[in-house]
């Protein structure tokens, strides 16, 4: 029997309308929350989510030409916006050390990173982007970075304004006074 490839866009309107059906005849979340506010909640989950996939999507087709994982990028554009000590790329990414140590190991290898020492702390190695690691890590943004901006540009620059601001929030960056 063949089968057919359902395009991801018709199998999650499918999956959606389908939980959907489910929830209207579930009983209310326990968190008090009428069925309009859990549909509304439902869709900022889903979004959140589903949003992140096009970003690593990118990130991996970079990734995957250059022989690293799917996180290296994200950890590159981390080093580059100045997060230079592991256990800053840890938390940053809410990962373990170990998890963190073994991706600095592959990164040095393939020559997009290396350890020197701090200069404001000499007990301290501070990780550095190569030449290469640049290069690199400017691919993965630009990859990502097209797709972002081609769904952001039917928005008001107010709109993403906004966004950007909500999506701090939610992501607990810090804010400016």
């Amino acid at each position: 029997m063949a089968v057919t490839k359902e395009p991801r866009d018709k199998i999650l309107a499918r999956v959606l309308s389908a939980r959907h059906e489910q929830e209207s005849h579930a009983p209310l979340p326990a968190a008090g929350l009428d069925d309009a506010q859990w549909q509304d909640l439902r869709a900022i989950i889903e979004g959140l989510v589903f949003a992140q996939r096009p970003i690593r999507a990118a990130a991996q087709k970079v990734a995957q030409k250059h022989g690293i994982s799917q996180q290296s990028p994200f950890i590159l554009s981390l080093l580059q916006g100045g997060l230079v000590y592991p256990v800053e790329l840890a938390s940053a990414l809410q990962v373990s050390r170990s998890l963190i140590t073994k991706e600095i190991t592959r990164l040095q290898d393939a020559g997009l990173i290396h350890a020197e020492q701090d200069p404001h702390d000499k007990r301290r190695t501070a990780l550095v982007l190569t030449e290469a690691g640049e290069r690199v890590c400017g691919e993965a943004r630009a990859a990502m970075a097209r797709d972002i901006l081609s769904k952001l540009g039917r928005y008001s620059p107010r709109q993403v304004d906004q966004f950007v601001a909500m999506l701090k929030d939610f992501g607990g960056f810090p804010t400016p006074d």
